[in-house]
């Protein structure tokens, strides 16, 4: 899902606003755009209840967002993480399968070294008769 370029602006000034101590809490006076953008951010864990529970405030998570220098970059930033994380998965999958080979066909390789000692063997003992 690709979020609007309105939403992610709003993502990005409600942040702003709460870092700089304003307030922002689910009321009738939202707009819808400010409503969406509290549900996404409690979706991502950018934001949590205050205690006192009627407002919000950031997490350590909308610190990074901010840090990233906004949600676009973040999200961005996060979807390449993962997809490292994936690929560093598969190539350790691949070389575990590799490395396996050896260990689970050793006895493979035993028959073979055996049939070719004994080839070698019956070779020169005809060569030499």
């Amino acid at each position: 899902m690709e979020l609007e370029k309105e939403l992610k602006s709003e993502i990005d000034f409600m942040l702003n606003e709460l870092l700089k101590g304003n307030y922002c809490s689910d009321n009738k006076e939202n707009t819808e755009l400010r409503n969406k953008s509290i549900r996404i951010c409690k979706a991502l864990n950018l934001i949590k209840h205050s205690n006192s529970g009627k407002q919000y405030e950031l997490t350590e998570k909308a610190v990074l967002v901010l840090n990233d220098g906004g949600i676009e970059k973040y999200l961005l930033n996060d979807k390449k993480e993962k997809d490292l994380d994936s690929n560093i998965k598969d190539l350790t999958l691949k070389k575990l399968r590799f490395e396996q080979f050896p260990a689970k066909f050793w006895w493979l390789i035993l028959i073979i070294a055996g049939v070719v000692s004994i080839l070698t063997t019956w070779i020169n003992n005809q060569i030499s008769n």
